[in-house]
């Protein structure tokens, strides 16, 4: 057996210089992402929680959140957190915003029907946006420009019998620009005056004889039209299948009238089909003719709301298809239906031939063409002609077609459409702004709505935030990686009623809020759930009734903040915001401040603070002492941060008691678990001691990170390291290291100890 190498996850036998490239690891991954704030409130627009899930808005993304949700706490939040100091200190705010929406907006709509007597909503659209505001939405309708609702039928004047022809006299007869001659042959010189019903046999092709005289057809082509009499005083033409097969001849289907006139004495007939076709109800009346059955005309699509305005392009309107029936049965009458478009069926009843019948699930076919090729080759190929021209009859599903009602294929061929669907998804779900639409499952084409009698969407509504939706946000934003999260109420939802702040079916309550808020910031840091993070919840109330809440929250990962504050809003103006704007505030500048940063003396980017009976001059010790978060006035002007308190209060710890601390100390062990977890799980080694080494290389390596960043500091006591005390140790597949690391405190206190003597002084001349 030959020589076999192992190396690089390759077996080597011919003899060489082989090599692979590693990277090294330590020291190569860049530190974990800070400065992400969760916001958990409401706004006047945008889709609620429950039904969008947490959306993300980086700093840059300002303005698409805006859009999203128009106004509100969650707007105004967002401003404050972007820009949330005056501080040159701070040199940003949040880089990234998660919004949880907890009221539960609706969406406005507004149902179109068809033109039909008995009318149904043929298209349903709902507002792209949420909330009250988008029953501003209106729309109107107008009829297509380049495909308008074709008339009924074109109907003659009165033409009154009999009319005088001279021999050789030539009548035209025009289809669709298409003339076709026929001279009539009478005695030389002579004339004949025909009626109603001698006139159609001899445009049938039958001599006439009339008085001593006969009135003989000569046609130069073929006979392209069959006639009759209608009523007393107009001739009708069907055009002859025998002579202008549809299919090989196709658009001459598409005629809106025929004209007959003599060479001689200029008498001008206009000829029209026998039967009529209602344009607004499409009921095709005896006869089943028409070049109207079934139509479905252009439509131009106008939305508009305020200074938005979606003026939509008109519809196609092309014919997908035109079908014909060529079989025995005495009618054929042709129907699309189903409940959705999964289960819509093309259908044929054939009077007296009930073998010539159909059902077919169009879903079963991809593509118009193959639907086409079906019908025309159907029942072997003897019973339906169908032809197709349309553009898109290789990319677009029989799906789409229109819905039709026993429209008569016997008589005509019947042109097939799409035209609601291409209103519905070619032209408002692909071009609008403001709304989407979903299509009905009736007959009929879109009604039109007068540019002058504009309809308005309707059931919009701000909607109601309850505890439970505060809750899920919470529960939402637990598999997400945040350092802050603040819920933007501070009081009771009655409260907020009675201020015109929320809607009237609001039931939260503000220390529910603050307890959920604590709990999931508790439990997102815990060691299964591995993101660590505080909270900023905040209280609008008396002072004693604070000092009592920040007892009752008494945590460690929940700074409370109680003061209003000016500040600009969503509109721009500044106004006075509940304490929840504080927190966002405090929580813009944490995200926007090196990791470990202390805020004391920081200044917060406010015009004005306030409470109810809080005294900043007497009641600052008091409320630092029950672990508020207190901004203060400085003589020189401006608000700053008094301290980077929280609600701990349990003891004199020098790290609980202090936000930046327990920042520091997060972001080290989040930072480290990730590093590690990157490099070394799921990697093999094969000596625990070289793994072991590894490890602590890597570890010290990411301390001198931290140290460098001034997340740690280094002391006499660590060297100047930052840390102490660190090993490694590997049992198996489990590797446990330890180390004591000295955050970042910041400097709070300077104390001066000054001794004062008396002067002393001797002359010795």
């Amino acid at each position: 057996m030959s020589i076999k190498i192992s190396f690089g996850g390759a077996t080597i036998l011919r003899g060489g210089a082989y090599s692979q490239t590693k990277v090294a690891l330590v020291g190569g991954f860049p530190l974990s992402d800070t400065g992400i704030v969760a916001i958990v409130g409401e706004a006047a627009q945008g889709a609620p929680g429950d039904a969008d899930g947490v959306q993300v808005f980086t700093c840059e993304q300002l303005s698409d959140l805006i859009n999203k949700y128009v106004s509100g706490n969650i707007v105004d939040a967002a401003r404050l957190l972007v820009q949330p100091s005056k501080d040159a200190r701070v040199p940003n705010g949040a880089q990234k915003v998660f919004v949880w929406k907890t009221n539960s907006s609706t969406a406005a709509s507004k149902t179109i029907q068809n033109m039909d007597d008995a009318a149904s909503d043929i298209l349903t659209l709902t507002s792209a946006n949420y909330g009250y505001l988008e029953n501003n939405i209106n729309i109107y309708i107008t009829d297509g420009v380049s495909s308008p609702d074709a008339a009924a039928v074109i109907t003659s004047g009165v033409i009154t019998f009999p009319v005088v022809v001279a021999n050789n006299d030539t009548l035209i007869i025009t289809v669709n620009g298409v003339d076709y001659t026929c001279t009539v042959s009478t005695a030389p010189g002579g004339t004949v005056s025909m009626t109603q019903s001698q006139w159609v046999t001899l445009l049938n092709g039958t001599p006439v004889v009339v008085g001593a005289d006969t009135a003989t057809p000569v046609w130069a082509t073929v006979k392209p039209c069959v006639f009759a009499a209608v009523s007393t005083d107009k001739i009708s033409a069907t055009l002859n299948r025998a002579q202008a097969p549809f299919d090989k001849y196709e658009k001459m289907w598409e005629y809106s009238f025929m004209s007959v006139k003599t060479s001689a004495i200029k008498t001008k007939l206009v000829m029209t089909v026998a039967s009529t076709v209602s344009a607004t109800t499409l009921v095709v009346t005896a006869g089943s003719a028409g070049p109207v059955r079934g139509s479905r005309g252009g439509r131009v699509v106008v939305i508009n709301k305020g200074d938005v305005t979606d003026t939509l392009l008109e519809n196609d309107n092309e014919e997908c298809f035109k079908i014909m029936y060529t079989g025995a049965g005495t009618d054929c009458l042709f129907t699309i239906s189903g409940a959705s478009d999964l289960v819509k069926t093309l259908s044929t009843s054939c009077a007296g031939a009930a073998g010539d019948n159909l059902s077919i699930l169009l879903s079963g076919f991809a593509t118009i063409q193959d639907l086409v090729t079906y019908l025309d080759n159907v029942l072997g190929g003897t019973k339906y002609t169908c032809v197709t021209s349309y553009s898109r009859r290789n990319s677009r599903s029989p799906v789409a077609l229109d819905r039709y009602d026993a429209i008569d294929l016997k008589v005509l061929p019947l042109g097939v459409k799409c035209a609601v669907y291409e209103i519905a998804e070619d032209i408002i779900n692909e071009s609008s702004q403001l709304a989407t639409v979903v299509r009905g499952n009736v007959y009929g084409q879109v009604e039109t709505i007068s540019s002058s009698a504009k309809e308005f969407f309707t059931g919009g509504a701000k909607g109601a935030s309850v505890d439970a939706d505060f809750d899920d946000g919470f529960d939402a934003l637990l598999g997400i990686r945040a350092n802050y999260v603040v819920p933007l109420i501070s009081q009771d939802a009655s409260a907020d009623i009675t201020d015109g702040l929320t809607d009237a079916g609001s039931t939260y309550t503000i220390t529910s809020v603050m307890a959920a808020a604590d709990s999931h910031v508790k439990l997102a840091s815990n060691t299964k759930n591995r993101s660590e993070r505080r909270a900023y919840p905040s209280f609008k109330g008396t002072f004693a009734a604070t000092k009592a809440v920040s007892k009752n929250l008494a945590s460690e990962r929940s700074s409370l903040v109680f003061q209003n504050v000016d500040a600009l809003n969503a509109a721009g103006s500044v106004v006075t915001m509940q304490p929840w704007a504080t927190a966002c505030l405090v929580a813009g500048i944490k995200a926007g401040a090196p990791i470990g940063t202390n805020l004391m003396y920081k200044y917060i980017n406010a015009w004005g603070i306030s409470h109810q009976d809080y005294n900043p001059v007497t009641d600052i010790d008091t409320a630092i002492d029950s672990g508020l978060f207190v901004i203060e006035k400085p003589p020189a002007g401006g608000y700053r941060i008094a301290v980077d308190n929280t609600t701990y209060g349990k003891d004199a710890s020098f790290c609980w008691n202090r936000g930046n601390v327990i920042d520091a100390a997060d972001f080290v062990a989040y930072d480290s678990r990730v590093q590690l977890e990157n490099i070394y799980i799921g990697s093999g080694h094969q000596r625990g001691t070289a793994t072991v080494k590894s490890v602590y290389t890597t570890l010290t390596s990411l301390m001198q990170k931290y140290l460098d960043a001034g997340v740690l500091i280094g002391d006499l006591d660590t060297n100047y390291l930052g840390y102490k005390d660190l090993t490694v140790t590997m049992t198996g597949s489990v590797i446990t290291y330890s180390v004591t690391i000295v955050p970042e405190v910041g400097v709070e206190f300077i104390l001066a100890n000054i001794t004062i003597d008396q002067s002393r002084d001797t002359s010795s001349t």
